[in-house]
């Protein structure tokens, strides 16, 4: 699932026949208008446990194109913009040219486009012993400018719509998996979570965005070692406001689990929430500033 930057439009995947998905999305507000009670927990997209729920049927208020792929096999959806939606399907690498794609969809145009990641240039990468070759990627602004990692270590920077050099870099951090990825609000600082080659504890970072090269390294923030990176979690970026703090309703400027403890919320936030053990739990790390 995917929300829009404007929270105004849902999208999700839901599964038409073999080898094919529907990428179906609608505006939340005629969600909300045609909000049903259902029995049939099956068919519907929950909203709580009390709460309403959408049919995810063929009606009007629903918009859809078709993926050519799995339902199971898209792992990704990505509002660039509020008018712009990403999708990409994990290849089956037991096929011959498995090269991810990004399919793009114009909500007002209704066009659909199919982009390849080439990434056969790396022959240091063999998808045998690396596995799944898209891991993740984020939108580094507006104009369909992406950063996309491959192979957990492989970090592209690829503009969809500017063939410009200036806007196609890539980078391999050979000593670290990155699992997710997060941009700041300002479009200036590019975070990760993953974790260091040989260590299974999960580490937060921030990537050399502006300066990607062989010898750059990711800047380490926290690690931390009650979370493996295998361990399933999601995570949110939260712009900061400076110099009253402004945190989280019922939580106090005393109260951070960050490596800089009694840091202002000046450089934004980030809030993950991991889903292991018996409750989940919440972490809330306050960002450094910038270098």
């Amino acid at each position: 699932m995917a929300i829009s930057p404007g929270s105004e439009v849902l999208a999700c995947v839901v599964h038409q026949s073999a080898g094919k998905s529907w990428v179906l999305y609608a505006n939340i507000k005629d969600l909300l208008s045609y909000g049903i009670k259902s029995r049939d927990s099956e068919s519907t997209l929950s909203s709580g446990s009390e709460g309403l729920q959408y049919k995810i049927t063929a009606k009007e208020q629903w918009d859809k194109f078709t993926v050519d792929a799995s339902a199971e096999s898209v792992t990704h959806l990505l509002f660039t913009s509020d008018t712009t939606l990403c999708c990409v399907a994990q290849p089956d690498i037991t096929e011959e040219g498995h090269e991810p794609h990004i399919t793009t969809l114009s909500l007002p145009t209704r066009s659909v486009i199919k982009y390849p990641l080439d990434s056969s240039n790396n022959e240091e990468f063999d998808s045998g012993n690396w596995g799944r070759l898209f891991t993740t990627l984020a939108a580094i602004d507006s104009k369909q400018t992406l950063a996309v990692v491959l192979y957990k270590k492989q970090l592209i920077i690829r503009s969809l719509v500017d063939p410009s050099p200036r806007l196609k870099t890539q980078t391999t951090f050979r000593n670290y998996f990155i699992i997710d990825l997060l941009m700041d609000e300002q479009h200036s600082r590019l975070f990760a979570l993953g974790s260091k080659s040989g260590h299974g504890m999960l580490l937060l970072m921030e990537l050399p965005l502006t300066r990607l090269s062989h010898r750059e390294k990711p800047r380490e923030i926290k690690q931390f070692p009650k979370i493996s990176h295998r361990d399933k979690f999601t995570a949110r970026i939260f712009r900061g406001t400076k110099p009253t703090w402004n945190g989280m309703p019922g939580e106090s400027n005393n109260t951070n689990t960050n490596a800089n403890a009694g840091a202002a919320d000046g450089d934004g936030y980030i809030v993950i929430s991991v889903y292991a053990g018996a409750q989940p739990t919440l972490y809330k790390i306050h960002l450094p500033s910038p270098r």
